[in-house]
């Protein structure tokens, strides 16, 4: 690992391994992405590790739901944040740290998940999970300043 890929390990929020992981491929990604700037906030943490399991049992990647989980996420965020999501998969039988970054890459490739990712916001989640079929499922969470 080079020096800054070091301080970016150091610097992780408190998390699950999955989470940390993820929330390394966005710090270390060329384009300096500031998604994750904010605070790691524990809510929208569990909402992302959540939803990342409900993709990696169906295995299916999508904003499944995302009406109803809009909704319930809006009362638990800061008061005038919105609740914004981006979901991302692998390829089969990548390791975790590889599935990270191309998910990350995938986001990349998406003009709207990307303005999400590169964007700057007050509080953010991160995770992933692996399903039986090898993939792994990612999603993020922000709370966004109401438009």
């Amino acid at each position: 690992y080079s020096p800054r890929e070091m301080n970016v390990i150091l610097n992780l929020p408190p998390g699950k391994l999955t989470q940390r992981t993820l929330i390394y491929a966005v710090r270390t990604h060329p384009d300096n992405p500031q998604s994750t700037s904010g605070e790691a906030h524990d809510y929208l943490l569990d909402e992302a590790e959540r939803h990342s399991e409900y993709q990696a049992r169906i295995r299916q990647q999508g904003h499944h739901a995302w009406e109803t989980r809009f909704h319930r996420i809006n009362r638990r965020l800061p008061g005038g944040l919105l609740a914004s999501e981006v979901c991302a998969e692998s390829w089969p039988g990548e390791g975790l740290l590889e599935a990270a970054i191309e998910c990350v890459r995938c986001w990349r490739q998406s003009s709207g998940h990307w303005r999400s990712v590169r964007g700057r916001h007050p509080v953010f989640g991160y995770d992933m999970r692996r399903g039986s079929n090898g993939v792994w499922y990612a999603t993020g969470i922000f709370g966004i300043f109401g438009r």
